[in-house]
């Protein structure tokens, strides 16, 4: 059989935890923040070109604010650009409040 972590080990463990302020501002900062954020490399965003020399469109861009629609969205935006086209439009947006229902 492996080794038992026993009682007396989790104790002394927990001791040293609670002991360093680092680790517990670690714990908390990890308990209360989410997956994205904790994910992303600081670094790799720093050093990042968001430079472009292609400009594709010149309309704002709508965001479904974590809502859980990003299929209607995304749909709309599609059908957004032939709208915008075809009505020669600077800028136009489908309501998703009323296709959702």
């Amino acid at each position: 059989m492996g080794k038992v972590v026993t009682k007396t080990q989790i104790s002394k463990y927990r001791k040293a935890f609670n002991a360093d302020s680092a680790a517990r501002v670690a714990q908390n900062a990890v308990s209360n923040a989410e997956l994205t954020g904790l994910a992303l490399s600081r670094e790799l965003v720093q050093n990042m070109d968001f430079s472009f020399s292609t400009k594709l469109d010149d309309w704002e861009v709508t965001a479904q604010m974590r809502s859980g629609r990003c299929w209607l969205f995304a749909t709309l935006n599609l059908f957004r650009v032939g709208a915008m086209k075809k009505m020669n439009l600077k800028n136009f947006e489908f309501s998703q409040a009323h296709i959702h229902f």
